[in-house]
């Protein structure tokens, strides 16, 4: 059977293989075994039947469904001759209103507005340079009991979000309003949010907030004087394959300094993964603004 060739395999330490799927936005998890057959080209009906069903299989169905996937994809693209997207109807003295960790310069309505027209213009990614650079946050996100999380695409440590000081800024009804302005789209009152601790690591994960009920995504930095020696930066771009191994190539850098907080609507320009970390250790909360 020939497997599509667009599908990334990322290899586990147990020797099982996660097939990531860029066009469906899916995984496909492999045990050893089957790991072992698929490499040597030897797959009972059970796995094959399981490959088909996933739409994996090379093949003139797959073809379809490629041009079908990437020509929705290219229509929604940025098109530099295509006009403005209208201006967002926002009343943007909510900035006025932010909670107290917010930098006054962040506090500006002309800010936001120039925020916006960066995204009229084309900008899929936004960085609000040193919006809430409190060093009491970082004390609060070290007091937060964190868990191990080990998935195929996460290697760290995180902590949910309820309450708290971060919280509390994070969800504030004021930068909801402020940021859906911006982005040019009304969010949803829900969010959930993680606070996350990456060490010293050697491997990256790529994903795509793509799901429907996700509306916007955002990541506060908490790392003070954060080098980029150092690595762990949010990095958005296209992944591939290069000679048949997986690829990314890399286009955009958001290093997670103290109060920088970054913000884009998930869509077709923002693949990304998180570098690793060389030195130190990486905090940030990020979290979503979802549907239901």
């Amino acid at each position: 059977m020939n497997l599509r060739p667009e599908l990334l395999r990322l290899l586990g330490p147990d020797g099982g293989l996660t097939l990531y799927d860029p066009l469906l936005d899916q995984l496909l998890r492999l045990d050893p075994a089957d790991a072992e057959a698929l490499a040597r080209g030897a797959l009972g009906p059970a796995l094959a039947a399981r490959l088909r069903a996933a739409l994996l299989e090379e093949g003139p169905a797959a073809a379809a469904l490629r041009e079908r996937i990437v020509a929705s994809r290219l229509r929604t693209a940025f098109d530099p001759g295509a006009p403005a997207m209208p201006p967002p109807d926002v009343d943007w003295s909510l900035a006025e209103t932010l909670p107290d960790p917010v930098d006054p310069a962040w506090r500006r309505p002309a800010a936001w507005r120039a925020l916006a027209e960066d995204r009229r213009a084309g900008r899929a990614r936004l960085r609000l340079r040193s919006f809430a650079p409190s060093p009491a946050l970082v004390e609060e996100a070290e007091r937060l009991p964190y868990a191990r999380l080990d998935t195929a695409l996460v290697h760290a440590e995180r902590a949910p979000l309820h309450h708290g000081a971060l919280w509390d800024l994070l969800s504030h009804p004021s930068l909801r309003g402020l940021i859906g302005g911006v982005l040019g789209l009304p969010l949803p009152e829900r969010a959930v949010m993680n606070a996350w601790r990456l060490f010293v690591i050697t491997q990256s994960r790529i994903s795509r907030a793509l799901a429907p009920c996700y509306r916007a995504t955002f990541s506060l930095g908490l790392c003070p004087d954060w080098r980029a020696d150092q690595g762990g930066a949010i990095t958005f771009g296209a992944p591939g394959l290069d000679g048949g191994a997986p690829r990314f190539t890399a286009e955009e850098r958001f290093l997670p300094q103290l109060g920088d907080l970054l913000i884009f609507a998930p869509g077709p320009e923002t693949w990304h993964l998180v570098e690793p970390v060389r030195a130190g250790v990486r905090r940030t909360v990020t979290g979503w603004w979802v549907e239901g």
